[in-house]
């Protein structure tokens, strides 16, 4: 099998390999993932031929995501596809091993795919990352005031831009940032960047949300129809908390009109909006955790290297750590070798200030598994829980370095959207 980036004049022939694969309704998705993506480029598709035909395609989307306050460079992978009379060839693992060099080629940091085959990608050193789904029964029927605040239906020509700055105040761990380019992309929108309600507040729009309610699937996309829940992105201005309440009030009063049964989202248990959901609706949340997101760390040097400046504010916004320090390393200095999968990065902390070397000169040797790094570099796991965790393995680091460790990679919440997708 021949591998390479797509040529021009491939592109119909990508989009009939997708649809015959998956879905002929999927088409015009794919389509527009190809014509309608301004970050496309050729080079991104990577494919398989034998006898010149295009038997295999992966397709590699350019991406910055938030790692805490740090963007990165990230690889969405997608459009993963072998025709059927060619698999169990090698042929997908072979695109694979061609991505990732692609990837490290390119300067990316991390990698992200969403899959429901975590075993055959785990191979490749891509780690699953739990993404936890709220179930809210609904049976409420009066509606709740709002007024003030006006409840309306989103107007493109006149809402975006508050939108757009609604969504950069949301800063969360795990979020895609969106360029203007992306929020008018034809492919964004097919997906659902694009909201469905603003919230304002004497002419000022303070918050939005994207609902799916009551709305008739059959013969639609069927990843949309079915891959998405039915509350699939909010927003609101953090600096008027009170846009949080009113935002959670019009999401149940459209549930209440569509006489929608239940609400369904991608959200945490912790996050302010289910909080809020639920102590407005009185109702009793079921939680579910998936693992079809599936992270890689490209680089682990480059992307710590990249967080410098996160990790330094970290440490700054404690005295604890100089206590911690001056307690276990007299002489001001500390230092930690993180490894994962036989990639090192060093972490030296000397007199306050912190460094980041490519090497594995670090005194107090930290050993992760890919899994462990993810979930402790998005804040879902923290070197306290994990030294709990792993009291068996004798991991060998003191209470004061837990501390630290602890305050350079502390509990967040991770929240990417499910309009992301590619």
């Amino acid at each position: 099998m021949e591998i390479r980036a797509a040529r021009e004049g491939e592109q119909e022939e990508i989009i009939d390999l997708l649809a015959e694969v998956f879905a002929t309704q999927c088409r015009p998705r794919y389509a527009s993932q190809i014509y309608q993506d301004s970050s496309y480029r050729l080079e991104q598709s990577r494919v398989g031929l034998v006898n010149g035909k295009i038997v295999s395609h992966l397709r590699i989307s350019d991406r910055v995501v938030c790692v805490g306050d740090t963007e990165v460079k990230l690889a969405g992978v997608g459009m993963v596809v072998t025709q059927e009379d060619y698999r169990q060839r090698g042929y997908a693992s072979a695109l694979i091993m061609d991505a990732i060099s692609y990837m490290e080629k390119h300067d990316y940091d991390l990698s992200l795919l969403l899959t429901t085959i975590q075993p055959f990608y785990q191979n490749f050193g891509w780690s699953a990352f739990p993404q936890t789904t709220v179930e809210l029964p609904l049976e409420l029927e009066e509606a709740f005031p709002l007024s003030p605040w006006n409840c309306r239906q989103f107007e493109i020509g006149t809402d975006l831009q508050s939108v757009i700055q609604i969504y950069q105040k949301c800063h969360h761990s795990g979020s895609i940032v969106r360029s203007p380019h992306y929020w008018h992309d034809g492919y964004a929108r097919r997906v659902g960047v694009i909201p469905s309600l603003v919230i304002e507040d004497s002419g000022q729009i303070l918050a939005y949300a994207n609902l799916c309610l009551g709305v008739d699937d059959s013969g639609t996309d069927p990843f949309l129809a079915q891959g998405y829940p039915n509350l699939r992105e909010v927003g609101w201005t953090p600096d008027r908390p009170e846009s949080l309440l009113v935002l959670s009030r019009a999401i149940l009063n459209q549930a209440i009109q569509q006489k929608t049964s239940k609400l369904t989202g991608h959200l945490s248990l912790h996050h302010p909006l289910t909080v809020m959901l639920i102590r407005e609706s009185q109702s009793t949340p079921s939680f579910s955790i998936n693992q079809k997101m599936m992270y890689r760390t490209v680089s682990l040097p480059k992307l710590l290297s990249k967080m410098k400046s996160t990790l330094r504010s970290r440490l700054d916004r404690s005295s604890f750590f100089r206590n911690a320090l001056e307690r276990e390393a007299p002489d001001g200095v500390s230092s930690f070798c993180i490894t994962v999968a036989g990639q090192a990065c060093t972490l030296k902390i000397l007199s306050g200030q912190l460094e980041v070397l490519a090497d594995q000169s670090g005194t107090t040797k930290v050993l992760l598994s890919p899994d462990e790094w993810i979930r402790i570099l998005f804040g879902d796991l923290t070197f306290p829980e994990l030294q709990n965790l792993r009291v068996l393995d004798q991991l060998d680091i003191s209470d004061s370095e837990l501390q630290v460790l602890n305050l350079l990679f502390p509990k967040s919440q991770h929240l990417h959207s499910v309009c992301d997708y590619f």
